[in-house]
C-alpha cells in the first residue's frame, strides 16, 4: 500500500486477520492478510475495505473454494489421553500413538470419510518413546480408496526430535497407505534420526498412494 495519509483496513469477518490494521505515516506499507481455512465445501467471499484519512476507500473482495474433502467423522488425538481418551471430543482425546485408536480409525474408514485433529503440543514422544532405531507413530494399511483420511495439525503441533539420543529410524511412516492427507504439521530439532516422515510400500504390503503431504515444515533438522 503505498499512501500520503492516515489510514484504517477492516475485514467484515473473523476468517480473515489483517496485519498491521491501520496506519499513520506516508510510506508504503505491507499488508499482511492471513485467511483461515475453509473447511466446509461451501465457497465463501469476504471484503477488506482500507479507509484513508482522506479519500474514498479501497474495497478488496476474497472468495475462497469450499474443501476438497471433508469429513464425515471427526476425532481427536493430544501428546497424552485426555479424559477418556475415545477420541471422540477435544476433552477426550485419545493418545496419539494408541495403537487400538488407529486400528478403529481405520475400520471406520471403510465406510466413511475421517479428519483426525492433532491439539495443540510438542509431540516429542514419537522420537522419544520409539526406542533405538524404532518408529514413533507407525500408519501401517491405513486407508480407504473411496473414503479419505484427514490427518490435520496446527501451527502448534510441533514433532521435536531432540539431542542425546541414540539414532532412531523413522519418526512417521506409511506403509502401504492410501487416501490420507497429512497437513499443517511442523518438525523441528536436531537428534539424531534417519527418515522424519517415510512412505514406502515394503514387500508383501499394497502400494501407498494417493497421500497429499500440504503446509508442513522441516526447521533446521541437522541430525
Amino acid at each position: 500500500l503505498t499512501t500520503s495519509v492516515a489510514w484504517q483496513a477492516i475485514s467484515d469477518t473473523d476468517w480473515i486477520i489483517i496485519d498491521p490494521e491501520n496506519g499513520t505515516e506516508p510510506k508504503n506499507e505491507e499488508i499482511s492478510i492471513k485467511v483461515d481455512r475453509n473447511e466446509t465445501e461451501m465457497k465463501r467471499t469476504a471484503s477488506i475495505t482500507i479507509t484513508p484519512e482522506i479519500g474514498e476507500p479501497l474495497v478488496v473482495t476474497i472468495l475462497q473454494k469450499g474443501a476438497a474433502h471433508v469429513a464425515e467423522i471427526i476425532k481427536y488425538v493430544a501428546t497424552n489421553a485426555k479424559g477418556n481418551g475415545n477420541g471422540v471430543s477435544e476433552d477426550n482425546a485419545a493418545d496419539f500413538r494408541n495403537s487400538g485408536f488407529w486400528t478403529q480409525i481405520n475400520d471406520e474408514l471403510q465406510a466413511k470419510s475421517v479428519e483426525v485433529k492433532f491439539l495443540p503440543g510438542d509431540y516429542v514422544r514419537a522420537y522419544t518413546s520409539a526406542g533405538s532405531a524404532g518408529t514413533g507413530l507407525i500408519f501401517d494399511r491405513m486407508g480407504n480408496e473411496n473414503n479419505r483420511l484427514i490427518l490435520t495439525g496446527g501451527k502448534e503441533v510441533i514433532f521435536t526430535v531432540p539431542e542425546g539420543y541414540a539414532t532412531r529410524g523413522t519418526l512417521i511412516r506409511f506403509h502401504g497407505s492410501q487416501n490420507i492427507t497429512f497437513r499443517d504439521f511442523h518438525f523441528t530439532g536436531n537428534g539424531d534420526i534417519n527418515y522424519v516422515l517415510a512412505i514406502r510400500t515394503p514387500a508383501g504390503f499394497p502400494p501407498s498412494r494417493n497421500i497429499l503431504i500440504e503446509n508442513c515444515t522441516w526447521t533446521e533438522m541437522r541430525g
